[in-house]
């Protein structure tokens, strides 16, 4: 129950904070079961990777040939970016998973109110996407904190910026199913709901112009006999409405894709 009682819970959000613990930080206890002469010679990534468990297990002669080939495959910092995914993506399924059953159980609603990773590295960078992924996944809205995107000569970094660019549902007129955006390959956005037809506003969509070019820079496809248009007060929004063929309850499906021309 969030405080104050349910009645509270439509104006009661959860805040917190998602930073990931370093891939080269074991708790003091679960290195201990490592032999001495083991942890002087394996990297520190691979404690991510391998189970201490298991290296507990693997005599020392074996451990040094399986070190040198997985070095000899995999370099350095490929190594590096796959131990902080292994280590970070585990925790933030973990903190995303909790927050989300913690909400089932008090009301309310969440909101990641500070993270950020260092943009200007390609692990940094995939722990950004991991991180908004999943906001996505779990509806949630978000904050970067502690981070410049401004570098030394005050310019911005649009390379960082772009990290955190995307498309979100602003507002949904139902019971939220799916929000997906798939920046890796095609760009496209999709948001499937359930219609609610008591609730009169439209579901808004924002589309950052640098993907979803104003004039003829992306086409939408709907379902439920759906009808969009943009809105009137901001270009980057789209109003997705009703229409008197809508049946309550009818699952929407909203694709929005950047036009290849």
């Amino acid at each position: 129950m969030v405080p104050s009682g349910h009645s509270y819970a439509n104006l009661s959000v959860l805040s917190y904070h998602w930073y990931c613990t370093t891939a080269s930080t074991i708790p003091s206890n679960v290195l201990s079961i490592i032999p001495s002469n083991v942890l002087s010679i394996i990297p520190p990534e691979l404690l991510s990777i391998i189970p201490p468990q298991v290296l507990a297990l693997i005599p020392l002669d074996v451990l040094q040939s399986i070190i040198s080939q997985i070095l000899s495959i995999i370099p350095q910092e490929v190594l590096t970016v796959l131990a902080t995914e292994v280590s970070c993506n585990t925790q933030g399924n973990m903190l995303f998973q909790a927050v989300d059953q913690d909400i089932e159980q008090t009301g309310g609603s969440s909101f990641l109110t500070e993270f950020g990773f260092d943009g200007r590295t390609d692990t940094g960078a995939q722990q950004n996407y991991f991180t908004l992924d999943k906001c996505d996944q779990y509806f949630q809205s978000w904050t970067v904190w502690g981070m410049s995107f401004l570098n030394e000569s005050n310019h911005i970094q649009y390379d960082i910026l772009s990290q955190f660019n995307r498309p979100y549902a602003y507002a949904i007129a139902g019971q939220p199913l799916l929000m997906f955006y798939d920046r890796s390959n095609t760009r496209c956005f999709t948001l499937k709901y359930a219609i609610d037809l008591t609730i009169t506003c439209p579901s808004l969509i924002y589309l950052p112009s640098t993907i979803y070019r104003t004039l003829n820079g992306y086409s939408i496809t709907l379902t439920c006999e759906l009808q969009w248009s943009v809105n009137i007060e901001d270009p980057n929004l789209i109003d997705i409405k009703t229409t008197s063929l809508t049946e309550n309850g009818c699952c929407a499906i909203v694709t929005i894709c950047p036009s290849s021309s």
